[in-house]
């Protein structure tokens, strides 16, 4: 279970303990790294990160390590050495694969004249060994990135000591990355203004990231007596409530926190629960795995009451105990906030109707037990107290019959009381065969009998497949709710077994196939189903229609992950809708410019209305969500519903390691995804590009990253000390070569987002006509024509800066009040002045910004009473409308997109919106993906269930004809399998208005 709640939510571990020296050494150079290697190897494996747990720490280091075999005080010199020998050795041993490290932890005592702890450390070396370790972590690994790791960094005595310390480690060339920010927190200390004034602080240095390393929560004062035997409901609502003040803080400065570690998995993990006695309740999860208020407050904060009129259960008394700010525990995975990548929470739960259920005309008196069938259901409680908000009735369905069975025949009723008649919300929050096969349905009895006025109805789609003789469905993890989260009095509802907390046979939860009873009992007095003869007749197997599947030329073996076991033997998904017979393989569809306008082959303008979908850029190695929805399924829905182009986020890393014949492991749920069993990355991408053909979808590629790495975009250029530019080049090359013949991909978005602030970061982009490494114009220029001398049909397509210098300023000013500093990808002031150069290429140059609401950053333009003209005047046209205006070249608007929040993100969405439609201006909304923090996606968490509400809102700025059908970019085959869309060809002989900018 805790494996498959880090996998679902996490995508980074820390070992508490099991890195630190009181774990590894057994004595001078004799180590015992078998924890420490399963942690490593179990975050690899699940293509996660993992950060190292510490190096130096005035705790958990034997007492033994600072004397010699004598029993002294070793040397200043004698102990050095032994140091630099154990980071040698540790981090060395994992150069590569841990990401991070706290180097030094907790050096600082604020109730020193100096600062500095007076530990066995500083005794014998004074503070020297806090340089000394990291510059030796940084000779064992160049590559990790290293931290100061402190607590109680929100008192101002000790922040000034903490900063003064970085501060001069780094003005002494010192090679340390960040501070970690322990935020070991309650209801009630610290304000959320003073870790506020602590972030503020710590990002004014240089080069410094910041990372929230050991997150929590008690629901106690330090020093507090008070017990709470069982949570309070307002104090779980009030932490709810602080966590999301604390990360919509974080999100507030993501440019610098990068990271969040909660520091345990659930609330019993937890070192405040161990060591002191009572229950603490400081985390995301309970101690039955059940996501609290305060993981809601994180996913969906609509979903955490605002009030509560329950009593506070009574408080038990023991006696005042003394904190301790670190202390050892279990792994804890880590969350990371970026401004296109979050982690992957449960789905929201959606009002689900309820049914009315029609009585028959003679209601059985007594209701019978199913005598055979070829289903049966295994159940366990996960909701053990009888007055709950949340009922958890957890599900496997078992074939005991001979023959395989479709699941989509297959009903479950969960008979229940509602005990105050409210709408209400089921969701799977996870299922072994894609909760997003999981299908609820709340049905009303005509009377109320025995144990029951309601069932819910769980049933499957065609997507859960064929459950073979003998297997289980795997687990189906349940919870449904009131509207107003009002209590259920379970005990004495028809289903539930409060002591059956593990898997067991319950004959009163009833299963049915094709409406007939095969199992269970159903309460006295319910309106009965029909009840199944002795030896039904079973389904015959489905047998799926082959889809043929190309074949990449790479043959080297892929990396391999291991995955959980899935017991039923899966059916390949159907094809979603009919498609026509024919492929258009003629490659007539390349695209090209002309003055502000893209045109076809014929010279007709065209209008590429896109989204985003990202994945293979941060270590899914596939797309997003795809651990949960059907690939193939997914791209036709895409295609339906009127995206003509799809950006796709991948890093160079991963273009490079498949170059090589290195096939990372791609997260896939094969149970939703069986047609994908045994293929690897590379393969599995060249079944996106065949299924974009099939479905008339265009693909943009975009180097997001160079790094495979969910945080892979902060860093600002094209190259690092690993990654050269020639490197980046390459890739691009690369992958080009590889699908040259195919106009499927048209269009090729060079580097995401080059960013950097000249006046403060050693590295940075820049736009001019020099040939320094750094230029941006000339990094773009040099990649374009490499990729065009492969491909010429490519359009090329070239995202801004984030500052430019003003008039006369020359880049070495580090004044940043010398630069038109706008936001990542944003800023193309630069092409008026030094336009892109591409020669006979030149028809082939796309500009591209970026462009966000205040959700995202609260720009010095979105000041109260801001409108679509004032936005015009302030920010597009000085930045980039200008290009488009003035005939230079086409712009196409890569990321764009947010929260409909009904205040002043929305407004700048509508008004970007209409001045996309009014210009037809081409544009890839951000994002189809759920889990984007700072933006949402178009769908859920089950990848499935779209968010009508901002698809509406979208859907005008897609290309349709008069008829409101969408138009795709292919001349042959119509976009989608709906039968609804056309393509190019269809639009122009209807005779239909060009999309062209408007005339200024």
């Amino acid at each position: 279970m805790e494996k498959k709640l880090i996998l679902k939510h996490f995508n980074s571990i820390t070992p508490e303990n099991e890195i630190e020296p009181s774990e590894l050494l057994i004595n001078e150079n004799t180590y015992n790294f078998s924890k420490a290697d399963s942690f490593v190897n179990f975050a690899i494996s699940n293509n996660m990160t993992i950060r190292g747990h510490t190096l130096v720490w005035h705790q958990q280091t034997p007492d033994w390590f600072f004397k010699d075999s004598n029993g002294n005080t070793l040397s200043k010199d004698a102990l050095l050495s032994r140091l630099k020998q154990y980071i040698y050795d540790v981090v060395g041993r994992y150069k590569g694969k841990v990401y991070a490290w706290d180097v030094v932890n907790e050096a600082i005592d604020e109730g020193q004249s100096d600062g500095y702890r007076r530990s066995n450390w500083y005794n014998i070396c004074g503070p020297e060994y806090i340089e000394k370790a990291f510059i030796w972590a940084h000779e064992a690994d160049p590559n990790a990135k290293l931290f100061y790791n402190d607590y109680n960094t929100e008192n101002s005595q000790k922040r000034q000591f903490i900063y003064n310390l970085i501060k001069s480690l780094k003005e002494k060339g010192v090679p340390i990355h960040g501070v970690g920010l322990q935020c070991h927190i309650n209801l009630d200390w610290p304000s959320i203004s003073e870790i506020e004034n602590t972030i503020k602080l710590f990002s004014s240095i240089p080069g410094i990231e910041i990372h929230i390393t050991e997150l929590d929560m008690s629901f106690y004062q330090w020093g507090s007596s008070t017990n709470y035997a069982v949570p309070p409901r307002e104090l779980l609502i009030k932490q709810a409530q602080r966590y999301k003040e604390l990360f919509d803080l974080f999100k507030k400065y993501k440019n610098v926190v990068t990271n969040v570690t909660f520091w345990g998995l659930k609330d019993d993990y937890s070192w405040l629960s161990k060591n002191y006695g009572k229950k603490d309740y400081p985390l995301l999860f309970d101690e039955n795995y059940m996501s609290k208020y305060a993981f809601w407050s994180l996913i969906d904060p609509s979903i955490v009451p605002t009030t509560t009129t329950l009593p506070t259960p009574p408080e038990i008394q023991l006696p005042t105990l003394t904190p301790t700010p670190t202390a050892s525990v279990t792994p804890t995975p880590t969350v990371t906030p970026t401004p296109t990548v979050t982690v992957t929470p449960t789905p929201t739960p959606t009002p689900t109707p309820t049914v009315t259920a029609t009585p028959t005309p003679t209601p059985t008196p007594v209701s019978t037990p199913a005598t055979s069938g070829q289903i049966k259901v295994l159940y366990a409680n996960k909701e053990t107290n009888s007055t709950t908000n949340t009922i958890r009735p957890w599900l496997k369905v078992v074939n005991t019959g001979s023959s395989s069975i479709d699941l989509s025949r297959v009903t479950i009723r969960y008979w229940y009381t509602v005990d105050g008649d409210k709408a209400q919300s089921a969701v799977s929050d996870w299922a072994q065969i894609g909760a997003s096969n999981v299908t609820f349905k709340f049905v009303k009895l005509s009377s109320s009998v025995s144990g029951a006025d309601y069932y819910l109805e769980i049933g499957f789609k065609s997507g859960a497949g064929q459950l073979q003789p003998g297997k289980d469905t795997g687990e189906i993890q349940i919870r449904f709710n009131k509207s107003d989260w009002s209590n259920y009095n379970q005990g004495n509802d028809w289903s539930w077994i409060q002591s059956m907390t593990s898997y067991g046979e319950n004959m009163k939860v009833t299963a049915y196939i094709d409406g007939v009873l095969v199992w269970g009992q159903e309460p006295t007095g319910a309106t009965a189903a029909p009840i199944a003869t002795p030896t039904p007749t079973p389904a015959p197997t489905a047998t799926p229609t082959p889809t043929s599947t190309p074949t990449p030329t790479p043959t080297a073996a892929p990396t391999i992950t291991p995955t959980p076991t899935i017991t039923a033997t899966p059916a390949p998904t159907p094809a979603p809708t009919s498609t026509p017979a024919y492929l258009d393989d003629t490659n007539d569809d390349w695209l090209y410019v002309s003055g502000n306008k893209i045109v076809d082959k014929d010279g007709r303008p065209v209008w590429l209305t896109g989204v985003n979908w990202f994945g293979y850029n941060t270590g899914t190695n596939v797309f997003d969500g795809v651990w949960s929805c059907n690939l193939k399924s997914t791209l036709a829905e895409i295609a339906n519903r009127g995206f003509n182009l799809l950006r796709v986020p991948i890093s160079a890393e991963l273009i490079l390691n498949w170059s090589q014949g290195i096939y990372p492991k791609p997260n896939i749920n094969y149970y939703v995804n069986p047609e994908l069993e045994g293929k690897n990355s590379l393969e599995v991408f060249d079944i996106v590009v065949q299924t974009c053909k099939e479905v008339g979808l265009k693909i943009m590629l975009d180097i997001h990253s160079i790094k495979t790495d969910a945080m892979g975009h902060i860093y600002p250029v094209w190259y690092d000390e690993k990654f050269t530019p020639e490197d980046f080049y390459k890739a691009c090359e690369w992958i080009t070569n590889r699908y040259k013949n195919d106009d499927t991909i048209i269009a090729f978005d060079l580097k995401n987002e080059p960013h950097g602030k000249p006046w403060q970061d050693t590295t940075f982009a820049k736009w001019d006509n020099s040939t320094d490494i750094n230029n941006w114009k000339y990094a773009a220029e040099t990649c374009a024509k490499r990729i065009l001398n492969i491909n010429p049909n490519l359009l090329i397509v070239i995202e801004g800066i984030e500052a430019y210098p003003k008039d006369d300023v020359t880049w070495t000013s580090k004044s940043s009040s010398d630069y038109y500093s706008t936001w990542w990808g944003g800023n193309l002031r630069g092409v008026r002045k030094y336009p892109i150069n591409l020669g006979k290429y030149q028809n082939k140059v796309v500009y591209s910004p970026h462009d966000y609401g205040p959700s995202v950053y609260q720009q010095p333009w979105f000041y109260p009473g801001f409108t679509k003209e004032s936005l015009l005047q302030d920010c597009w046209r000085p930045n980039w409308a200008y290009i488009m205006e003035e005939n230079i070249a086409p712009l196409l608007i890569g990321e764009w997109g947010g929260h409909l929040d009904g205040a002043d993100n929305e407004k700048w969405m509508k008004y970007l919106r209409d001045y996309i439609i009014e210009n037809h201006i081409h544009h890839t909304f951000w994002c189809f993906n759920a889990n984007s923090g700072d933006t949402g996606g178009l769908v859920g968490y089950d990848f499935t269930t779209w968010d009508e509400k901002k698809y509406s809102f979208l859907k005008p700025a897609l290309w349709q004809d008069s008829q409101g059908r969408f138009v795709g970019l292919d001349h042959k085959r119509p976009l989608g399998t709906n039968g609804k869309n056309i393509n190019i060809t269809t639009y122009y002989n209807n005779n239909e208005p060009e999309p062209v900018p408007a005339t200024k």
